[in-house]
């Protein structure tokens, strides 16, 4: 991670607040050092999309000044989500992409996530270069901040072919005849343009919560429970069969079930996950997950006689596990996010709809009764003050003579210091998104994840640089509700 300003330069791209951590200058500069990983690549055009916010439009003309000024052609595909504008970039032969979004974070922020050749977003190696560049002290070369003619880039081509090829991957007959009434909040994102499109192709009846396409966000963007109030409403008030949240950019997706309860960040990739796995047309049944991820995933894994494995925390990281494991399936479920590698390179939330809807269907079961079925883990979250790096491996190495010397455990480095118990599991990582040291805890009682997060925060106490972030930082979650299982407290 590099931290400059207000600007986030991370795996998951370049983010800040716009005009200040995110400048015009800094917008430019960024673009340009792009451009000389681009200049690699024989093609000469680069897709540009972006979500709703209003900043969008005025990056997406300095990033198309900096491009063409490298000798680029620019094809605009406007407000579009992630995900299609990932599937696009793989299929049209580009030298590469750029998503002009912050994601989930505040509507004051935005952000730039490049795309390369086969629509992933930059890796670490990338990342390096553009931040080498950044920090250079040279001028920046006289632009012509006019207007630029650019290719038209076709949406409807563009969303027509995400959707059909999802569609090649589900039995769309099946779900149609179902009828499905579904409620869909698109934060007022790039989903708000496409989401009842989609929906309505699979014979689903539509009502749209928070779909307003003006740039401004009703809710808080990230789709947490406590933002999906009106989406939860919706689906009782209009007797929906499923609820479906996304985020500004819509690579992500949480899910509401029939009597408008919410289910966790794990949920949608846990139901899409055993969907899959319970297909005998599937023989290859690697999963590939993050170290982040709830054991709700191994334990479907392993009923399904799939092959886990399990990647450092970040999108590019999964993807690249994936395809060294010639893995099928992949997901974040900390955050909703399934891929699915025979289409698309990242996480895409219309896969995941077609997906649920089609298990739906297939089984006839109600999403609550699908959900209820799911064992309940207990999960804590704490954020503390950074360390050193030094005084980060001491902690590890502390931790693991405490636990070590008490139980028989499994331990990995990949990323941060996971450590894997017969009930229970604790990671700890440093973000790569904020200045802060991530402490997370799962296990099946709530008394045991307070132990370890316990555990966990006296060992890191003499390291401490800084007071302990304030108590209202900290976020405290159950990766499947337990009234989805009445049969555990």
């Amino acid at each position: 991670m590099y931290r400059k300003d207000d600007l986030v330069v991370s795996l998951s791209g370049i983010r800040g607040i716009w005009q200040k951590g995110l400048s015009q200058e800094t917008t430019l500069k960024l673009c340009l050092a792009a451009s000389e990983i681009y200049r690699k690549s024989k093609q000469k055009t680069i897709l540009i999309g972006r979500d709703t916010r209003i900043s969008g439009q005025k990056i997406f003309s300095l990033a198309k000044t900096a491009f063409k000024s490298q000798g680029f052609k620019i094809s605009d595909l406007g407000i579009i989500p992630t995900p299609t504008l990932q599937i696009n970039t793989r299929q049209q032969h580009v030298a590469g992409a750029l998503m002009i979004t912050a994601s989930h974070n505040p509507p004051e922020y935005n952000g730039l996530k490049f795309l390369d050749p086969r629509g992933r977003i930059f890796d670490h190696q990338k990342i390096e270069k553009i931040i080498r560049f950044f920090k250079e002290k040279k001028p920046l070369p006289k632009l012509n901040l006019t207007t630029h003619r650019c290719l038209s880039g076709p949406l409807k081509k563009a969303y027509q072919y995400h959707f059909d090829q999802i569609f090649r991957w589900i039995n769309l007959s099946l779900i149609k005849n179902k009828r499905f009434r579904v409620a869909v909040d698109s934060a007022n994102g790039a989903g708000a343009f496409l989401d009842k499109i989609f929906l309505e192709k699979m014979n689903c009846t539509v009502f749209e919560v928070n779909c307003q396409k003006d740039g401004h966000f009703r809710r808080g963007i990230e789709p947490t429970a406590d933002n999906l109030s009106l989406l939860k409403q919706t689906v009782v008030l209009k007797k929906a069969d499923i609820g479906f949240a996304q985020d500004a950019d819509a690579d992500r997706l949480i899910l509401i079930n029939e009597k408008g309860e919410s289910l966790s960040d794990e949920g949608t990739l846990a139901i899409a996950v055993l969907h899959l796995l319970s297909q005998r047309r599937f023989k290859n049944k690697k999963v590939v997950i993050n170290l982040a991820t709830s054991k709700l995933i191994d334990d479907l894994v392993e009923k399904h006689q799939g092959q886990l494995i399990k990647s450092a925390v970040g999108e590019i990281n999964l993807v690249k596990t994936m395809a060294r494991e010639k893995a099928l399936f992949g997901g974040e479920g900390n955050i909703g996010g399934l891929i699915f590698s025979k289409l698309s390179p990242g996480r895409d939330s219309f896969l995941a709809m077609a997906l649920i809807l089609e298990h739906l269907a297939k089984t006839g079961k109600k999403l609550s009764q699908i959900a209820g079925a799911f064992p309940v883990y207990y999960r804590q979250q704490e954020k503390i003050a950074t360390l050193s790096r030094k005084e980060l491996a001491q902690l590890w190495q502390k931790l693991l003579k405490y636990h070590w010397s008490k139980k028989k455990i499994w331990s990995s480095s990949l990323d941060g210091l996971k450590l894997e118990f017969k009930d229970s599991w604790l990671l700890i990582r440093p973000s790569k998104t904020e200045p802060i040291i991530r402490i997370i805890a799962e296990a099946d009682t709530s008394k045991q994840v307070e132990k370890l997060i316990s555990a966990a925060k006296k060992q890191a106490s003499p390291f401490f640089r800084k007071k302990e972030l304030s108590p209202a930082l900290t976020r405290r979650s159950k990766s499947i509700p337990p009234h989805f299982n009445p049969k555990r407290p």
